[in-house]
């Protein structure tokens, strides 16, 4: 029951379920669409499963790159973020994708990873919790998943101390100050541009490194009217942004 439930109240909070039900596309299909209209994002050939982090990392005092792409990053009290969402292109796997199936939306909203992919762990890991099997192994508390070399996918605890300041929320000042519906805007005072994800331009949800169990995990979001969605909790299979973290 609290399954069915989370998953609805995920995706109203959302507004993905009806954008992000792949199961009547092969994802090979998917994966061809949507990498053959990104510019700068070659897809892989050899027909692997090649997962871990971003490759061919470079670093700056200001902004660091990986997988074709430069990210800014801004300090924000005593975290350092990457000032946009990844938009890495894992090879060979089509559980990345952009919002709509439309190119250009990942180079504006990055792209949306289900858990496992951005973990950089086997597909199986959706559905077992990492405790259960050594090949889903969570390194905690910095797992660095597909993020790049000397970053990693946040913790739930991380997301907090980022989110909320003593005890008061600050996500007008996370969000971009152009693109959330229902005069939705931020202040971005802290260069960190938040942008809703979704058709309804109201709503992003990020991936954490917390398990709640074998399917659920816990996310964290914004929204237009700046509450956190109504359930934190996410499916494994649920297609959510990353922001890296350094560590």
């Amino acid at each position: 029951m609290r399954k069915h439930f989370t998953k609805f109240a995920l995706a109203a909070a959302l507004g993905f379920a009806s954008v992000f039900t792949l199961s009547c596309l092969d994802e090979k299909e998917v994966k061809e669409i949507i990498v053959s209209k990104v510019v700068g994002l070659p897809s892989s050939s050899s027909g692997s499963e090649t997962q871990g982090g971003c490759p061919n990392t470079v670093t700056s005092n200001v902004t660091v790159s990986c997988g074709f792409q430069t990210y800014k990053i801004v300090k924000i009290g005593k975290q350092i973020w990457m000032a946009k969402n990844l938009n890495y292109d894992v090879p060979d796997n089509g559980t990345d994708v952009c919002y709509g199936n439309v190119a250009a939306n990942c180079v504006k909203y990055g792209r949306l990873y289900n858990w496992a992919t951005a973990m950089a762990l086997p597909p199986k890991c959706n559905s077992i919790r990492s405790t259960n099997d050594a090949a889903c192994t969570i390194t905690a508390p910095r797992h660095r998943g597909i993020c790049p070399e000397g970053w990693h996918i946040p913790s739930k605890g991380e997301w907090d101390e980022l989110l909320v300041v003593n005890g008061k929320p600050r996500y007008a000042e996370l969000k971009a100050k152009n693109g959330w519906s229902d005069n939705g805007n931020g202040t971005d005072n802290h260069g960190f541009s938040a942008l809703p994800n979704n058709s309804a331009g109201n709503s992003v949800a990020w991936w954490s490194i917390l398990e709640y169990n074998a399917d659920y995990v816990a996310s964290r979001g914004i929204s237009s009217n700046n509450e956190t969605p109504k359930s934190d909790d996410a499916s494994k299979s649920s297609f959510l942004s990353v922001r890296c973290i350094k560590d």
